[in-house]
């Protein structure tokens, strides 16, 4: 099946146990991460509204026109190549498409190279 359907729908007053347990399922998320009532209160509304806007989003129909960079990690369980490359169906714009060491969460720590590969791309643009 597609991802698209595995996805959990949460309702506003509906505690967030079944996002827990999605995201659990992931791999991508420390279990201790997830008994955080912090990172919880923080996370999950961000992460219930990406879930959201996955399920509902019509790249038929919306198709993205910016220029895409692509950036996955070797280590992450969640997204493979292939997968990544999947952006590539819903873009009628210029992609590139670069792999980094770490896991999921590369971006927390190799956010100077991140910031630097954006501010190349403006820069370039000028």
């Amino acid at each position: 099946g597609c991802l698209k359907d595995t996805l959990p729908g949460v309702d506003e007053g509906e505690s967030y146990d079944k996002m827990k347990e999605y995201l659990t399922g992931l791999e991508i998320f420390d279990k201790a991460m997830l008994e955080n009532d912090l990172f919880l209160r923080y996370y999950l509304p961000m992460l219930k509204a990406d879930c959201d806007l996955y399920r509902t989003y019509d790249y038929k129909q919306f198709r993205l026109s910016s220029e895409l960079i692509i950036m996955r990690a070797v280590d992450d369980k969640s997204v493979s190549e292939e997968k990544a490359g999947e952006w590539r169906n819903v873009a009628d714009s210029d992609i590139s498409q670069i792999t980094v060491d770490g896991g999921h969460f590369f971006v927390d720590k190799k956010t100077d190279m991140v910031c630097e590969l954006i501010n190349k791309k403006f820069i370039d643009r000028r």
